[in-house]
């Protein structure tokens, strides 16, 4: 597959910010970026960081995984911003049977249901 075409307008403000790879704008689907190039190469080293709630068409470029590399906050607040609270609840309420040897309080409750969803 031939290196990608990457278009990258980074103005400081969102609304105006493009990243284009091979001519399909990506812009909603990115987390960050970043952009290297070591002595004595020709070409930049450039790494999208994608939101883990998206999908790309794989015909645009070559895609590699790696494990997300922002801090432990950032990737617990975006895990967090993904639930819906009332759903939580709804669970953390269900498994509450402390007489049974389950959680006896809502905030164990919560933990227990957050630590599954955490592995899902």
């Amino acid at each position: 597959m031939p290196l990608p075409r990457v278009k990258l307008i980074l103005n400081g403000n969102p609304r105006e910010d493009l990243v284009e790879v091979n001519g399909h704008d990506i812009t909603a689907a990115i987390r960050g970026v970043q952009v290297g190039m070591a002595a004595g190469e020709h070409l930049a080293h450039v790494t999208l960081h994608l939101l883990s709630t998206v999908e790309l068409d794989t015909d645009i470029a070559e895609l590699m995984t790696s494990p997300p590399s922002g801090s432990p906050g950032e990737s617990l607040a975006e895990f967090l911003g993904q639930i819906d609270p009332g759903e939580l609840e709804q669970a953390a309420l269900g498994r509450m049977n402390g007489l049974e040897g389950g959680p006896a309080t809502v905030g164990a409750a919560v933990v227990d249901v957050l630590k599954e969803w955490a592995k899902d």
